[in-house]
């Protein structure tokens, strides 16, 4: 049975509003992409959030950095169920994401993503 992938950008303030209007303007796709921001909200009110954009099948949870609230509101859904969250969102990662979640399994498409994401920093 092949599990439906689902991307969900949750950010602080319209981060990841912004960064998905410029991924539109890189690369055409045709499904939903939810992007939620914690704007007033604390953990809990977070959480639930969280909760409410998350659906059937393997969830993945683009957040801006590790430790914020977005982060670890993903990290206490992750427990009872499929959420797979990577931190540091940058655009390489929802162009991976985009184009490569139909032909990998979760797994692999976790490691594509967070491998696409580091290679896009540069110094």
């Amino acid at each position: 049975m092949i599990m439906s992938k689902h991307l969900i950008i949750f950010t602080h303030g319209n981060l990841g509003q912004s960064l998905l209007d410029t991924v539109s303007l890189i690369i055409p796709f045709d499904f939903e992409i939810k992007v939620i921001s914690n704007r007033g909200l604390d953990l809990k009110g977070s959480v639930k959030l969280l909760e409410s954009a998350i659906r059937e099948g393997d969830n993945f949870l683009f957040t801006d950095f590790p430790g914020g609230s977005c982060f670890m509101a993903s990290k206490l859904l992750s427990k009872s169920r499929t959420i797979f969250t990577v931190s540091g969102v940058n655009i390489s990662m929802i162009v991976s994401f985009i184009t490569k979640y139909k032909t990998n399994s979760s797994e692999e498409l976790l490691e594509i993503i967070k491998n696409d994401g580091k290679r896009a920093i540069d110094y």
